[in-house]
């Protein structure tokens, strides 16, 4: 069961990840629990993810630990927990423009086929993203810059943004447009620019 779910996970994750095999991953299904160590990112991947602007490039990108928490039994109310450790961005600013990539984060999984906003794409867009740290780090030619963020999260919260402990409350359909409108917030403790 475990190699089942190992190899699921990679095929959807190696889109982001480089030079990723199910072997580095270690899971327990039954506890809801998975690890990974020593990750190397998709720096093209990340740069059309998060829509950097043409005149920067990623040039390195790891995370020393990831770890994900699934609480099987209430995976209706409660939100999956990704945990990252320590993220390094090494960026440079690029010479000459880099090609501009549009992202369609839509395409990226597998999806329902109906089209249809299953019981998948809300646990998935419920997700918890805690970062223990992030470090970017920008060269150039003239300058170098260093940004340091420590304890970002990002939870979903209820339309008046207030926390909640039932995941059902943070999303709202909007019946003219058929759209689903979440409802996100994003927090760090520090935030250091040198």
């Amino acid at each position: 069961m475990a190699n089942l779910i190992k190899n699921a996970l990679v095929k959807q994750i190696s889109k982001f990840l480089k030079n990723v095999s199910p072997n580095q991953i270690n899971i327990s299904t039954l506890k809801g629990e998975g690890e990974m160590k020593n990750i190397q990112l998709n720096e093209e991947m990340l740069m059309n993810v998060l829509e950097i602007p043409t005149w920067l490039k990623i040039t390195s990108a790891r995370c020393n630990k990831a770890s994900v928490k699934i609480q099987w039994t209430k995976l209706k109310t409660n939100p999956i927990i990704i945990i990252l450790d320590k993220i390094e961005l090494d960026m440079e600013i690029a010479d000459p423009l880099r090609e501009y990539t549009s992202s369609n984060l839509s395409n990226m999984f597998d999806k329902d086929s109906s089209g249809a906003y299953g019981f998948i794409d809300k646990c998935i867009d419920a997700i918890q993203l805690i970062i223990d740290s992030i470090t970017i780090t920008i060269k150039s030619k003239t300058f170098n810059a260093n940004l340091n963020l420590y304890e970002d999260i990002k939870y979903s919260v209820t339309p008046n943004w207030k926390v909640t402990n039932d995941i059902r409350n943070t999303r709202l359909k909007d019946l003219e447009k058929d759209e689903i409108i979440l409802f996100k917030e994003v927090s760090w403790e520090i935030c250091r620019l040198e």
